[in-house]
């Protein structure tokens, strides 16, 4: 896999309603939404709740009401910058969207209307298939050692020993840095292997952002894990600079994995990691940490479904880990 680069966000970034707030514009969203499953076919009944934005008046251009059934869902409200919705429904999971009105440049807004009149959005529900019980934990710990590989086990939750109580390397970290010339910061880098012919990991990107969560459906990765396109080595660099911060990356991993007497793989052990898989210097403790919010299914099959509520480690799901 290329080399992954991660930066430090050193510059805060103002907020769209801040910016337009004194300058905002009111008019009408004339808004057609169709709601569709995953093979495109109309969900009827879904419903939808969301808002347009007006500056000091909260809940003036609510909406809330069911698509048809051709899934389609058509409404007006007032709003200034943009506005956003939740689609629900029984079986499915919850999908959210927010649009901006205007970029900055000025108003686009023709006879009272936001343009284009009317603004045409398709909204994907995906069906809940088979969510199944998975390894669910988020990591933010600190390297064991540096410079020299050390092993964690993903069904242990740990470090392999003597860090841990771990026993099967899964990911294999080699982790270095130091710290740069104010002693405030450091430039780090970590280096993942694997134990196995054919294990490896491969990124997919979530769709576009809002808050730092991907917009559309809650369910962001695919039901199964890909078949092929695993890389041997992931490598990631952080370097103290300028710029942002990656938040659209995820990733599909393979581990475990056995293979028959022509190479070709006989079983393996799929997993998924949502969000970056970085580490970074603790300057506060002095030491360096990796982070990672994983997923591992351990039935065998390339299912990353994860059935919310049922994470097979004791502690439960860590207090957060609420995605499936």
């Amino acid at each position: 896999m290329k080399k992954a680069f991660g930066v430090i966000l050193t510059m805060i970034v103002l907020s769209l309603h801040a910016v337009f707030a004194h300058s905002s514009v009111v008019a009408k969203v004339n808004l057609i939404l169709t709601v569709v499953d995953d093979k495109g076919a109309p969900v009827g009944d879904a419903k939808v709740s969301g808002s347009g934005w007006i500056p000091g008046k909260y809940g003036a251009a609510v909406f809330n009401d069911v698509t048809d059934k051709n899934g389609e869902y058509k409404v007006s409200f007032n709003s200034a910058v943009d506005y956003g919705f939740h689609v629900v429904k029984d079986g499915y999971y919850r999908s959210y969207m927010f649009y901006y009105l205007s970029d900055g440049t000025g108003p686009k807004i023709a006879d009272g209307y936001w343009q284009p009149n009317p603004m045409k959005k398709t909204v994907v529900l995906k069906p809940i298939k088979n969510p199944v019980p998975m390894y669910v934990k988020g990591v933010k710990e600190k390297a064991p050692v540096y410079g020299q590989p050390v092993g964690y086990d993903l069904m242990a939750g740990d470090w392999v020993a003597p860090y841990g109580k771990g026993s099967v390397q899964d990911f294999i970290f080699n982790v270095t840095g130091e710290k740069n010339e104010s002693g405030f910061n450091a430039n780090t880098k970590m280096v993942i292997s694997f134990s196995n012919e054919k294990d490896g990991i491969q990124f997919f990107k979530s769709s576009p952002l809002h808050n730092e969560e991907p917009l559309g459906s809650k369910f962001w990765s695919a039901y199964e894990a890909p078949l092929d396109g695993y890389e041997p080595v992931y490598e990631y660099e952080r370097i103290i600079a300028k710029g942002v911060t990656r938040k659209d990356l995820n990733f599909y991993y393979r581990v475990r994995t056995q293979v028959d007497e022509n190479g070709q793989v006989e079983k393996a052990m799929y997993g998924k990691i949502y969000k970056d898989f970085y580490c970074y210097y603790d300057h506060f403790n002095n030491e360096i940490k990796v982070c990672f919010w994983y997923y591992l299914n351990p039935d065998w099959t390339r299912n990353v479904e994860f059935s919310s509520g049922q994470n097979l480690f004791p502690e439960g799901n860590n207090g957060y880990l609420s995605n499936p």
